[in-house]
């Protein structure tokens, strides 16, 4: 029977040990992905900033084609619309991706702190182990939530990066426009 209690004893203690540097993982993790998070929008922010700049330097180049010939192109009228409208539907996207990142990070920290609150009151109290059962599985969930934030967040950019390179088609008006949209097609608020 003393064998028993011992093995018993080594068991509890290597798995206590586990759940302690997986928590120490998972708090690096977590530290991780909002520092990761944080690149993220200032990476976004730069891009806004340059689109700003490229939509000012074409908005020159219209009213300077404005100003010789009279009227604006109408393929740039609706090139212009339809990339700004694409670009704010991303930017919608973008965002609410973000909050849910955030949100998501927030409930795993909260996950987190409730888990390791529970297993201190499951070390003084046997009777809390259900409730350690119920944190650790909210732990999960919320990793899950990540998980899918940052897989939305990164569809997102890859649509906002595809959408940097619109087709323009190859007839008369569009080749004189061309010149006009430097070769890029970006249109910005």
């Amino acid at each position: 029977m003393a064998g028993l209690t011992k093995i018993l004893f080594i068991i509890e203690a290597t798995s206590r040990t586990t759940l302690l540097e997986e928590n120490a993982n998972d708090k690096r993790a977590t530290k991780d992905k909002l520092n990761i998070a944080k690149s993220n929008q200032k990476l976004v922010c730069n891009e806004a900033t340059k689109r700003k700049r490229l939509y000012a330097t074409l908005k020159g180049k219209v009213a300077e084609f404005m100003e010789e010939t009279g009227n604006e192109p109408t393929n740039i009228i609706k090139l212009r619309d339809d990339a700004k409208k694409d670009l704010k539907e991303i930017k919608t996207e973008l965002e609410e991706s973000k909050e849910k990142y955030s949100t998501a990070v927030e409930n795993y920290k909260r996950a987190f702190h409730n888990n390791l609150a529970a297993r201190y009151k499951e070390e003084k109290t046997p009777e809390l182990k259900i409730e350690v059962k119920i944190q650790k599985k909210r732990f999960k969930i919320t990793k899950g939530d990540i998980k899918k934030a940052k897989d939305e967040i990164r569809e997102l950019k890859i649509k906002q990066n595809s959408s940097e390179l619109l087709d323009v088609s190859d007839d008369d008006n569009n080749k004189d426009n061309n010149d006009i949209l430097n070769n890029n097609g970006l249109f910005v608020d």
